[in-house]
């Protein structure tokens, strides 16, 4: 198997020409395509691994980060467009669930191409009321204690003044994204939905995340791990990827 890593603005695509699907990885609020760095030498031989990098972060630092739903889809709709000539799945995880369940929306609208699933993980459906206070616009200090509190950010970046300075203008505007978008009813949609959280994550109720089967004319399923809101990153990995890979199989044809 011969890989080359291929970039374009949105996609960050490890070629796998021996995989049949190619897994679309959309990550969390202040999280870029790294996230996902491992996933194709982990994955590689189910999956062509293509993750989502948003502008603002890390090889897109120079540039503004999207700070509402309605200007990031089209865009990246265009940008992910000619990467969806082989079977696709979409997994997004916290924010990047909003993100790949609005895409979905929009492909099947616009373009009549859909994924062959939906994993949304982490997140519950947005129709739910919203009782958190939003953080995106609070102040410095505040917004970086509320940052410490979602456990969401390593150490390393609060102790680097420097790299913080960096890193919080794109973690603030994909709050911003979270925080201001607006749900709307449509139709349903003809794709599987799966989805995934971690048993200890107390902010994403169980209900909450029953709820996105009513997005769905197709299969619907919940899957949960062991773990906080992050568990995909920590003592869960593992057992998320086999999961993954075990659904795939109902894809072999």
């Amino acid at each position: 198997m011969k890989r080359t890593i291929s970039k374009n603005k949105y996609i960050v695509l490890n070629e796998n020409v021996s995989a049949d699907i190619r897994l679309f990885c959309f990550p969390f609020a202040g999280g870029g395509a790294s996230v996902f760095s491992k996933w194709s030498e982990e994955l590689g031989h189910v999956f062509e691994v293509a993750s989502i990098q948003l502008p603002g972060r890390e090889t897109r630092i120079m540039e503004d980060p999207h700070t509402s739903m309605e200007d990031l889809i089209p865009m990246l709709a265009e940008d992910i467009k000619p990467y969806l000539d082989k079977k696709f799945i979409f997994f997004g995880h916290s924010m990047g669930t909003l993100i790949a369940f609005e895409l979905s929306r929009f492909l099947e609208k616009i373009y009549n191409i859909k994924p062959l699933h939906l994993f949304l993980s982490s997140c519950g459906h947005p129709a739910q009321e919203q009782l958190s206070t939003p953080i995106h616009n609070l102040p410095y200090e505040e917004f970086v204690e509320e940052l410490k509190r979602r456990n969401g950010t390593h150490q390393e970046v609060f102790d680097n003044k420097e790299l913080l300075s960096l890193m919080l203008p794109y973690i603030r505007a994909d709050f911003q994204i979270c925080e201001t978008y607006q749900y709307y009813s449509a139709e349903k949609l003809l794709v599987p939905i799966t989805v995934l959280g971690g048993n200890e994550d107390y902010d994403v109720k169980n209900s909450d995340l029953e709820r996105w089967g009513n997005e769905t004319l197709g299969s619907f399923e919940k899957k949960i791990f062991s773990g906080d809101h992050f568990y995909l990153q920590k003592e869960s990995k593992q057992s998320l990827q086999s999961f993954l890979i075990e659904q795939a199989k109902y894809y072999k044809f």
